[in-house]
């Protein structure tokens, strides 16, 4: 859930937003919470695998072609084109030795092995990317996990598997964790290895979101499968849900159902483990006791529920006591889907922001007909995309930047060459990634975009999936 979910991280608000969490460094919001969707088969395994030693493909670099026309792209509407940028991916050196995760993160194990070539062909358009500083970042999508400590100027291969990813989760620019088709991967070097915690004792974990390498929360048991696809060219997220809302203290190894949470969550965040919030259909909960309690404070839109096909809510934290939401009403029709953006600075008082025929009139637009992904910037801050299928697959994608009083500080414009967006990471107004899928309908085709003026330009960084 972009709660459970990525993007940068000098706020915590996470994944992108807000106050600094002790201990932790600096660290930004997440771009995504934990998001889940709806059809497309995977193959699950629970419980851990047996691990061999890591192997990596090549250690030279390997240049990733760029799309036709040169890998630098115009919005529409901006007037001029950013520089042609080439960029190389690389295979991350061999790992051979077998560690032990700091924290009690697990048992002693070896480096999951890397798979050679392409990533698995079962892999679907699902993706995601975080930033834990304006240098420091990872993307996962097409079966790759990869890393970079120069602003995506070289982005790492650090890891190939043919099985089903979900949503990047890091606290720091060494701690992240992954959940994944076979169990939750963790990596306590940047990503260089990782390894297979399996299900700590529940329910697969669908979604993660840590508040320090050894704490955090998680979503299990939802019975969805992990980087399915609701359906071509349409990237709303996750439907009807059932996950129950888990908790470790020893890094993901084990985990314990968090006893006062409601039932039927969609999403959930929490910067500090102490305040939180989650949705359930239609609603929008916040706990103040560190999940002892909660109340709601919250109904989006007014939304119903109760329907065959119904809202999703989801939420990333910013800050202390922070929150944006984005609010899908899956009532689609005539090549829309209504849905809005909202926020709350304190947690308790929510503004709409943006819509897209839901929602109060007054609200700024969305940036596309069906909802998109978010990235909290600062509590008060976020850049959004959306999605308009009517208009074709080249410029279908649109980035914009809002404020939580519902002011527009960038306005919506359409990203060329993104296609359909499937993660979006925000370091700053002005720096920030995207990764869409310019293949509407058969096989994936994931990439990766970076902007460094606020949108109004684009340039190719890298090609995941192969």
């Amino acid at each position: 859930m972009e709660g459970f979910g990525g993007s940068a991280r000098p706020v915590d608000s996470r994944s992108g937003g807000g106050g600094l969490v002790p201990g932790a460094g600096l660290r930004e919001p997440r771009a995504r919470p934990w998001r889940r969707k709806t059809a497309g088969a995977v193959t699950l395994g629970l419980g851990a695998l047996l691990l061999t030693a890591c192997s990596s493909a090549a250690t030279a670099p390997t240049q990733r072609e760029s799309p036709p026309g040169g890998s630098a792209t115009t919005a529409a509407g901006s007037g001029t084109a950013s520089t042609t940028t080439t960029t190389t991916t690389t295979a991350a050196p061999p790992t051979t030795t077998t560690t032990t995760p700091a924290g009690g993160r697990a048992a002693t194990a070896a480096c999951l092995a890397s798979g050679t070539g392409a990533a698995g062909a079962g892999a679907s358009a699902s993706a995601s990317i975080q930033f834990v500083s304006p240098e420091t970042g990872f993307a996962a999508g097409g079966g790759e996990l990869l890393a970079t400590t120069d602003a995506g100027s070289v982005w790492r291969v650090e890891l190939r598997t043919a099985t089903a990813l979900g949503q990047l989760d890091f606290v720091s620019a060494t701690d992240g964790w992954i959940p994944s088709g076979a169990g939750l991967l963790a990596t306590t070097d940047g990503g260089r290895c990782w390894v297979d915690l399996g299900s700590g004792g529940t329910a697969r974990i669908d979604a993660v979101h840590f508040f320090s390498p050894t704490a955090g929360w998680g979503l299990a048991g939802s019975g969805l499968p992990l980087g399915g696809a609701a359906g071509p060219g349409y990237p709303f997220a996750h439907g009807p849900a059932s996950a129950t809302l888990v908790a470790t203290t020893d890094g993901g190894r084990t985990w314990q159902a968090v006893q006062g949470a409601p039932s039927g969550i969609q999403s959930a965040c929490t910067s500090d483990g102490t305040i939180g919030f989650a949705s359930t259909e239609g609603r929008i909960w916040r706990t103040a006791d560190g999940g002892a309690s909660w109340s709601v404070v919250a109904n989006p839109a007014g939304l119903s529920t109760g329907g065959n096909d119904p809202a999703v809510i989801e939420l990333s934290c910013a800050g202390a006591t922070g929150a944006w939401a984005v609010v899908n009403s899956r009532e689609a029709a005539a090549g829309t889907e209504p849905w809005a953006i909202y926020a709350s600075s304190d947690g308790t008082s929510w503004t709409p922001v943006a819509q897209a025929m839901l929602g109060p009139v007054a609200a700024s637009r969305a940036p596309g007909s069906s909802a998109g992904q978010l990235s909290p910037i600062t509590p008060t801050l976020a850049a959004a995309t959306g999605f308009t299928a009517a208009e074709g697959r080249d410029g279908t994608a649109s980035v914009g930047v809002y404020r939580a009083n519902g002011g527009v500080a960038a306005a919506p414009v359409a990203v060329t060459g993104l296609g359909v967006p499937e993660a979006l990471a925000f370091v700053s107004p002005e720096q920030g990634w995207a990764i869409g899928n310019t293949t509407l309908f058969g096989s994936p085709h994931l990439v990766l975009m970076a902007t460094t003026d606020g949108g109004a330009t684009w340039h190719v960084q890298a090609h995941l999936g192969g």
